[in-house]
C-alpha cells in the first residue's frame, strides 16, 4: 500500500536514556546549554495516525493529567498541517509504554512520531531536517527523535553529533513513584550543585544531586541498582535511572532485583539503528527486537532502518 492509498499509519516511538548530562550555562534565550550523550531505547509507545473525511486534527485518546491541546503527539499533528495545509485531517492516537513525567523522553518521542507519520501520510515530502526544525518548536528532545540514533545531544538538544556505541548492548531501568519535572530541576540546579554532601549518590549527571533533592526516592533506586549491576545512572533530569549491562540475562537480572523491591523496572535494548521505519496501516516488522521486560512495563517491538 502507498503512502498516498493508505488510512493510517503507525509509527514506534522509542524511549531514550541520556548516558551522562553536563550542563554547561545559560543561554541568551533562556535555555540551557547542554552535552548529552543519548541512545535509544526498545522500549516504544505507539502512535497511530489516520486520515479523516474532514480537515480536523483531532486527539483521540488521553493521557491522565494532561489537557488534550498540550497532548504532543497531537500538538505536532496540528502543528505541521499549519505548515502544509493537507486536504485531509486526522485522528492521532497514543498507545502508551514509557513512563510519563521519568526523564525518558516519551512526548517527545511521539511527538516525533507523530510529525513523521503525517509527513508521510499527507504526501507533504519534508526532509528529515525540516521535520526536526519544527520538532523542535515541540521540545528539545524532538530532534533527536526524528533522526533516533545514538548522538552526542548539544546546544539544548537539537544539534547531534556522532557517538561511539557504548559497549554495553542492554540497559536495566528502574522507575520510582515520584517524579521530577524538568523545570523544577533546572530551577534547583544551583543549589543542587551546593549540596554534593549528606548522602546523595554522584552521577556524571549535573541535575543529579537537585534530582535527588526533589525525589529522594530517586536516592534509595540508584543504590540498590548499585547493588544489583555494580553501577547506577540518571536519565536526564529523573526519575529513570538505569544501569548498562552487557546481556540480556544481567540486565533481566537486575531489573527483576529492582521490581522485587516495588520499583517498576525493566531490561531494554539498547538501539543502534538511524530512524523509525513507517507502515502502511500496521507497524512494519522488517527488524525486530524484543525487550525482556520485567513489572508493569509490557513488551514492545521496535523497528529500525539502519
Amino acid at each position: 500500500m502507498t503512502a498516498a492509498r493508505a488510512r493510517g499509519l503507525t509509527v514506534l516511538a522509542p524511549a531514550k536514556l541520556n548516558l551522562s548530562l553536563r550542563v554547561k550555562g545559560r543561554r541568551p534565550d533562556g535555555y540551557h546549554e547542554l552535552d548529552a550523550p543519548t541512545v535509544p531505547l526498545d522500549l516504544c509507545d505507539e502512535v497511530t495516525v489516520t486520515l479523516r473525511p474532514d480537515r480536523r486534527v483531532v486527539s483521540t485518546w488521553r493521557l491522565p493529567g494532561t489537557p488534550p491541546r498540550r497532548e504532543l503527539a497531537w500538538r505536532a499533528a496540528r502543528l505541521l498541517a499549519d505548515e502544509v495545509r493537507p486536504a485531509r485531517g486526522v485522528d492521532v492516537a497514543v498507545l502508551k509504554r514509557i513512563p510519563a513525567g521519568a526523564g525518558l523522553g516519551g512526548g517527545s518521542s511521539d511527538a516525533a512520531a507523530a510529525l513523521l507519520a503525517c509527513n508521510r501520510l499527507w504526501g507533504a515530502g519534508l526532509s528529515l531536517a525540516q521535520l526536526a526544525a519544527l520538532g523542535l518548536r515541540l521540545g528539545s528532545d524532538v530532534p533527536f527523535f526524528i533522526y533516533c540514533r545514538q548522538a552526542r545531544l548539544r546546544g539544548r538538544g537539537e544539534r547531534l553529533a556522532p557517538l561511539r556505541p557504548p559497549r554495553a548492548g542492554w540497559a536495566a531501568v528502574a522507575v520510582p513513584r515520584g517524579r521530577v519535572a524538568t523545570a523544577a530541576a533546572f530551577a534547583a540546579l544551583r543549589d543542587g550543585k551546593k549540596r554534593k554532601i549528606g548522602g546523595l549518590v554522584h552521577l556524571a549527571n549535573d541535575l543529579g544531586y537537585a534530582a535527588q533533592m526533589l525525589c529522594p526516592e530517586i536516592t534509595a533506586v540508584l543504590r540498590a541498582l548499585r547493588r544489583a549491576a555494580g553501577e547506577a545512572r540518571l536519565s536526564g533530569s529523573g526519575s529513570a535511572c538505569f544501569a548498562l549491562l552487557p546481556t540480556r540475562r544481567r540486565a533481566a537480572a537486575a531489573a527483576a532485583e529492582l521490581a522485587a523491591a516495588g520499583c517498576e523496572a525493566w531490561a531494554a535494548r539498547i538501539m543502534r539503528g538511524r530512524r523509525l521505519s513507517l507502515g502502511s496501516g500496521q507497524v512494519v516488522r522488517q527488524r525486530v527486537l524484543v525487550p525482556s521486560c520485567v513489572g508493569s512495563i509490557p513488551t514492545s517491538p521496535a523497528t529500525f532502518d539502519r
